[in-house]
């Protein structure tokens, strides 16, 4: 037997046992260390020349935060604020924007953020989107290269649908119209911090604007807007006959002060105009809502290959999602696209746009824009063509200029392809005699009834005799 005793605080304990030692430990909790946490990451941009850009980092850690900035990995010297300003950007400064955040415990990187910096931009007249209306509008926009405070431009438009042109300038609310309509002499830099605005009315169906701006206004590079061109609408005239377009009289494009001197501007054409017709309506034939909404263009060019973009449409009350039956596909804000075709100046096609909604109820709410694209992508088709179980032109109040109905077998996750044609010998002599329907026609391992009414599927409403129809299985 063994006796042991400790001693602790002026206390004394005992222990005995058989070849046993007692003791007492104590052990002390030290934290482990962790590297920093990125909470908010910096984010991407996109400048022009000579503008600046500036990112930003959070993070949390063992205090104090080391920073370093990199540039696709390099380290920026000097860098190593929290925040990085880039000043008078270059083309040079391109890339990829991360930074190191350091603590005793290590190194975290953050994501990278693309900086993208273009180069400046020619200056050009541009219009926003044309608004209808008693009193139709036009937004004015410049897309400057940088500097400019003198700004000079005339729209033209079609004295018999549009009359008492005025600009409501985004800059000052000093518009001056000068005395007789006549402009005074060259606008310079004014003083104070407000533009000086003033208009020319004086030539019939010409509007000329002329804006001075102080040197701490000087526009910014990229687009600026400058204000907006209100107009009485005719009555009795059609709403895309405004024929709006820009002009050399009474002033020319102008910009300035580039390289010392104003310089001509470029001029921008106006966009095509969506004016919905009615509302969504479902139509009992074909289980889909259809919706009638007129593509104008109100420009003075021809307007090519123009695209309709429906966004806004929500779920029905069963939860499902609605959505435009006769689109052409999405684009990357995964809006329906539905194409239309070329619109010569003061021109409106009428388009038929058509929902699905699987309760049968809920009216869709679709929210219109337009743009003009270059190129139209082609289906790819097969020479397969398959038997259509009936044709049966018709009106209604629905199509009360008439409509054709053609039903045939599909098998699920095959597309199919209406083609059309004047006459049946048509379709044995080559594809520029036939046109093909658009969209493809998902198959749903039934029967689909196809109901022709017009654009946008096809170039035009089909009358009783003149059109005739196939179906091919698309590869």
């Amino acid at each position: 037997m063994h006796a042991f005793t400790t001693s602790r605080g002026g206390r004394s304990r005992s222990f005995r046992g058989l070849g046993l030692f007692g003791f007492s430990a104590w052990v002390m909790a030290v934290p482990l260390m962790a590297q920093p946490v990125i909470t908010s990451q910096p984010l991407g941009a996109t400048h022009y020349e000579g503008q600046a850009a500036t990112f930003s980092v959070t993070a949390t850690g063992a205090a104090p935060l080391r920073y370093q900035w990199r540039q696709s990995g390099d380290g920026l010297e000097n860098q190593t604020n929290s925040t990085l300003v880039l000043t008078n950007l270059t083309l040079r400064q391109n890339g990829i924007y991360s930074v190191d955040v350091s603590d005793a415990a290590g190194t975290t990187r953050s994501s990278g953020a693309v900086l993208s910096v273009l180069a400046k931009p020619f200056p050009t007249f541009g219009f926003g989107p044309y608004q209808l209306g008693s009193t139709p509008e036009v937004p004015i926009q410049y897309l400057a290269y940088g500097g400019e405070t003198n700004l000079q431009f005339s729209v033209g438009y079609n004295t018999n649908a549009l009359a008492n042109p005025r600009f409501i300038s985004s800059l000052t609310n000093r518009v001056v119209p000068v005395a007789a309509g006549r402009l005074a002499g060259p606008a310079g830099e004014v003083g104070g911090t407000s533009a000086e605005v003033q208009t020319d009315a004086s030539s019939n169906g010409f509007f000329g604007v002329r804006i001075a701006l102080p040197s701490s206004m000087a526009l910014a590079p990229g687009v600026n807007p400058l204000g907006r061109l209100v107009f009485d609408q005719r009555e009795g005239v059609g709403a895309f006959e405004a024929a709006l377009g820009y002009v050399g009289t009474p002033l020319a494009l102008l910009a300035g002060p580039l390289a010392g001197t104003n310089a001509a501007a470029l001029a921008g054409a106006i966009g095509p105009v969506v004016q919905v017709a009615s509302s969504p309506v479902l139509d009992p034939q074909s289980g889909l809502f259809l919706q009638r909404v007129h593509i104008g263009n109100p420009g003075v060019s021809t307007q090519a290959q123009v695209r309709v973009t429906v966004a806004g449409l929500t779920n029905d009350s069963l939860g499902i999602p609605i959505r435009v039956y006769n689109s052409l596909g999405t684009n990357s804000s995964g809006e329906a696209m539905v194409f239309s075709a070329d619109l010569p100046p003061a021109s409106a096609r009428v388009l038929g746009i058509e929902y699905y909604v699987a309760d049968l109820t809920t009216v869709p709410k679709p929210v219109f824009a337009t743009e003009q694209v270059t190129t139209l992508s082609v289906p790819s088709l097969s020479v397969r063509t398959l038997a259509v179980d009936r044709a049966l032109f018709f009106t209604n109040s629905t199509f009360p200029a008439g409509a054709f109905l053609i039903e045939f077998p599909t098998e699920l996750g095959r597309n199919y392809f209406v083609q059309y044609t004047t006459s049946p010998e048509l379709f044995g002599q080559g594809s520029a005699n036939v046109r093909t329907a658009r969209p493809a026609i998902p198959g749903t391992g039934s029967r689909v009834q196809w109901i022709d009414y017009g654009a946008p599927k096809t170039e035009s409403a089909p009358g009783a005799t003149n059109r005739f129809y196939r179906v091919i299985l698309g590869l």
